[in-house]
């Protein structure tokens, strides 16, 4: 028997470490891990023995077993217990028919007996003792016969719902009989008897993660407390059960060799296109079309497959499918437009498998053609899941705006420097980087999103304004942060909270160490911005080939209402001219007072005082000439 202690899950995959503590005998030893995930990658198992005394290993080979013959067994032992039962409950049916018979004769004889004591007590008036011992005689066997029948009915009553309960384990092994599964066999040589510790770690591909965060903003301490989760999911068949997990940046196994160049071809006409139809066998969801394009980038007789994957209801892309060509180590996941592209395959037929959580699954037979890539876009439908009764206890909102799973410190004293508590541990290297938890995680199998913390941290936040009150007359708030981690912070979604108020769901690129990020914190209503048309006037010059000038004048209102100085940036624009017949002419305010860009965008930037009101003015005219169309004008 054997325990999974450690889990190191990568962005697809999942290193897995199991340990089991063994008695070596002197010599040879054969140890079996048995029941393992047939998802094992064979070539990625690997062995570590330690123990007081000497101890080589000789050999270590991957196994694949089907269940039918441990089924079998299992099937018999758990007959021979409900055939043990029901001998148990054909002895109390037995009783209950004795105890049955008992008490239609007692009854019979009550009934007897009441027609003979009424004949005495007509003949003779000193039969009372006689009718009383009667009638304790009746009451004392009765009594008996009804608790016996209590008795043996509530032994039925037990073995009944055992009988049943051991019927449905058989029918369920009888279900599993054609599964499969994969056992390590290890041999070692120990040089005398010893105590010895074995591990055994592989790579499976049923395990996952991604990073999301909490990003709770405090607009009195200008501090923005992060938290760092995983949500991991795995359906490696075996629950993990406090195990020391570690989340993992790295994609191993992606490259196993370096890739060889072919020779680069050159011909006075293109190379030709050979598409070729291929009728998939045996679909049962979906209209599936396969085609190839010829690509002579290939290495030699080897292929590519490549398509989308959408939902068949709603035509929208699906992110993160698994892509697997079965028995083979190929595989890959669906970026944010539900692309999938799997490289360098060896020519060959194989059953191409696409899963989604929440979808049917069912494979695709396909051939890969050397030097060609495959093309097909899938349509998956959703699962069609049957629920019973359904008791709801209470709602929960999607956010919960003043709870999280990290703990948090707090102190009165001012000065004190607040530590919060670490969750792990992390290395950054050059191409990864891993963040080792330093708590011991339970993830069942149930391949559902499970949210595990990593890192929580507070870093200062710089608060600025801005405002196009061109579009809206409201003035956004931003947050300016510095990743001052020793890692980088990977892309993922962001929940944003200001205040314990959400106000914004987000999503945030990769963040390296020192680079600075930002990140929208909603509106401040405390802050006003308008933009008002004063005036706008067309001028005429000329009686013949004339022109013609239209001038905009704008004010810009800005008002602070908070209680701090706010430091704000104001957007606007002047029309670009296409055309050189049309000129614009900038005349409030100067271009020392306003900063400029090629597409002649307007920006602003002020200090405001808690109350102060400010006044932009924005004047400028578009001249053309009089028998031209301009359009575009306001």
């Amino acid at each position: 028997e054997s325990k999974v202690t450690e889990a190191t899950v990568f962005k697809d995959r999942a290193m897995v470490t199991r340990s089991t503590n063994v008695n070596l005998q002197k010599g040879e030893n054969q140890i079996v891990f048995s029941n393992l995930t047939p998802d094992i990658k064979d070539e990625t198992v690997r062995i570590s023995a330690s123990g007081s005394g000497e101890i080589k290993i000789l050999d270590v080979k991957v196994e694949r077993r089907f269940t039918a013959e441990i089924q079998e067994e299992k099937i018999k032992e758990l007959q021979k217990k409900i055939d043990a039962l029901n001998r148990e409950m054909q002895i109390a049916t037995d009783q209950l028919a004795i105890y049955d018979s008992k008490k239609a004769f007692i009854e019979s004889l009550k009934a007897e007996s009441v027609k003979y004591a009424n004949q005495k007590i007509l003949i003779s008036t000193n039969s009372t003792k006689e009718w009383n011992e009667l009638l304790r005689f009746l009451d004392a066997n009765l009594s008996e016969i009804y608790k016996g029948i209590r008795d043996e009915s509530n032994k039925r009553a037990a073995l009944e719902p055992e009988i049943l309960a051991l019927k449905l384990t058989i029918d369920q092994a009888r279900k599993v009989q054609q599964r499969n599964y994969k056992e390590i066999i290890v041999k070692i040589d120990a040089a005398e008897n010893t105590k010895a510790n074995i591990e055994a770690s592989y790579i499976v591909n049923s395990a996952n993660w991604y990073p999301i965060y909490d990003a709770r903003v405090s607009s009195k301490t200008k501090q923005l407390e992060l938290t760092f989760y995983a949500m991991m999911q795995q359906s490696t068949g075996e629950d993990w059960k406090d195990v020391n997990l570690t989340f993992s940046t790295a994609d191993p196994l992606s490259v196993k060799t370096l890739p060889q160049l072919d020779t680069w071809f050159l011909d006075v006409k293109p190379l030709p296109q050979k598409r070729v139809d291929v009728k998939p066998s045996e679909i049962t969801q979906g209209n599936i079309n396969i085609s190839y394009d010829q690509n002579f980038g290939l290495p030699k007789g080897q292929g590519a497959i490549t398509g989308y994957i959408t939902d068949i209801e709603t035509g929208e892309p699906l992110v993160g499918v698994n892509v697997v060509l079965e028995g083979t180590h190929f595989n890959s996941a669906t970026d944010i437009t539900g692309k999938f592209y799997i490289a360098n395959i060896p020519s060959a037929s194989y059953n191409l498998k696409a899963s989604y959580i929440g979808y049917e699954t069912y494979p695709i037979r396909l051939n890969v053609i050397e030097k060609n890539v495959a093309n097909l876009n899938l349509s998956l439908t959703p699962s069609k899941i049957n629920v019973g009764d359904v008791v709801i206890s209470g709602t929960r909102p999607l956010i919960e705006k003043t709870s999280t799973n990290a703990v948090r410190i707090t102190t009165n004293d001012k000065d004190a420097t607040i530590q919060l508590p670490v969750y792990s541990d992390v290395k950054a290297k050059d191409i990864s980087t891993t963040f080792e938890l330093n708590t011991k995680n339970t993830i069942p199998s149930d391949n559902s999103p499970h949210k595990v913390t990593i890192a929580m941290n507070t870093l200062p936040i710089e608060f600025s304004y801005t405002a196009i009150p061109k579009i809206l007359p409201k003035v956004y708030l931003k947050g300016k942060v510095v990743n001052k981690n020793d890692y980088p912070l990977l892309e993922g979604e962001v929940n944003i909270f200001v205040d314990n108020d959400f106000v914004n769901r987000t999503y945030m690129n990769t963040i390296v160490a020192n680079d600075t990020f930002e990140i929208a914190l909603g509106i401040d209503e405390s802050i006003k911005c308008e933009k008002i048309l004063k005036n706008r006037f067309i001028e005429s010059k000329g009686l013949f080939d004339g022109s013609r000038s239209v001038t905009y004048d704008y004010e810009i209102k800005l008002t602070n209402n908070r209680k701090t100085e706010e430091k704000i940036s104001v957007f606007d624009q002047l029309p670009v001219a296409m055309n050189e017949k049309i000129k614009i002419e900038l005349i409030t305010p100067s271009k020392n007072e306003v900063k400029f860009n090629q597409d002649n965008e307007l920006v602003w930037q002020f200090k405001l005082n808690p109350g102060e009101t400010k006044i932009i003015p924005l004047k400028f005219i578009v001249e053309f000439p009089d028998n031209v169309n301009v359009f575009g004008l306001e």
